[in-house]
C-alpha cells in the first residue's frame, strides 16, 4: 500500500485545522484558511507538488484560502474539489475559482499518487458536509465540522440538520474502531481522535435518538 503522509497546520483565529496529504510526490490540502505560507512551507520540504484542494464544506473559515490558491496555481488549474451542495456558497465568487470546482460525491475517490482519498457525503452540519478517507493501517478521516474531538458540529446553521447528523455519526460509527479523526478545529483536550475515542467518550456519539442529539447542549 503506497505511504500516505499527514501534516496538520493550526492556523486563524477560529483555531481551524488545515491539513496536507502527501503520497509519493503529490499533495492534497483540506479546507485551506488564508495563510497558505504553513503547509506551502511543507509542501516544498517534502519536493511535492500540489494535486489539488478539498474542501470538506463552504463555511468562510474553511475556504479563505481557495481564492489565493486559484490564483498562484492558476497555470496548474487545480481542481477545488467540493460537494454540489455546498458549492451554492461560491455562486458569488470569481469566475476563475468557479471554473475550478470539481463537484464530488459519496463514494467517489480522488487520485492521490499512488494512493486516493475517499469522499464520505456526511450532512448535518452542512448540506454537503463531506469526511475524507485515507485508508490504511490505521485509516484516517478528515472530518471537517462533522466531528471534532469530543463533539460534533453544530445542526442550526443555514442547511444544518440533526436528524442528518444523528445518521452521519451511526455511518461513522461502523468504520474501524482505529480510525484517526483528524478533525475541522482544535476545539478538544487533544488534536485527534479515534472513532473508539469518540464511541466511548462523546456525548453525541453515543446517543440512541434524533432526540437525544437535539437535547445535548
Amino acid at each position: 500500500m503506497p505511504t500516505v503522509q499527514v501534516d496538520q497546520f493550526l492556523i486563524g483565529d477560529h483555531r481551524n485545522f488545515i491539513y496536507l496529504i502527501t503520497s509519493g510526490k503529490e499533495s492534497l490540502v483540506v479546507d485551506p484558511q488564508s495563510d497558505l505560507e504553513p503547509w506551502q512551507a511543507r509542501a516544498k520540504e517534502l519536493g511535492s507538488r500540489l494535486a489539488g484542494v478539498l474542501l470538506t464544506h463552504t463555511h468562510w473559515d474553511h475556504v479563505a484560502g481557495v481564492p489565493a490558491i486559484v490564483d498562484q496555481y492558476a497555470a496548474e488549474k487545480l481542481p477545488i474539489y467540493v460537494n454540489k451542495l455546498d458549492a451554492r456558497r461560491f455562486d458569488s465568487a470569481a469566475r476563475d475559482v468557479r471554473d475550478r470546482l470539481v463537484f464530488v460525491d459519496d463514494g467517489q475517490r480522488i487520485p492521490l499518487g499512488g494512493a486516493h482519498v475517499e469522499v464520505l457525503h456526511t450532512p448535518g452540519h452542512s448540506a454537503g458536509e463531506c469526511c475524507f478517507l485515507v485508508a490504511g493501517s490505521p485509516p484516517r478521516l478528515f472530518t471537517g465540522d462533522t466531528v471534532f474531538v469530543g463533539d460534533v458540529g453544530r445542526t442550526d446553521l443555514e442547511s444544518g440538520s440533526t436528524a442528518e447528523m444523528f445518521d452521519t455519526i451511526q455511518r461513522l460509527k461502523k468504520l474501524p474502531a482505529d480510525t484517526i479523526i483528524y478533525p475541522g478545529h482544535d476545539y478538544g483536550r487533544t488534536p485527534t481522535s479515534t472513532i473508539a475515542r469518540e464511541s466511548a467518550g462523546s456525548a453525541a456519539f453515543r446517543c440512541a435518538t434524533v432526540k437525544e442529539l437535539d437535547a445535548l447542549p
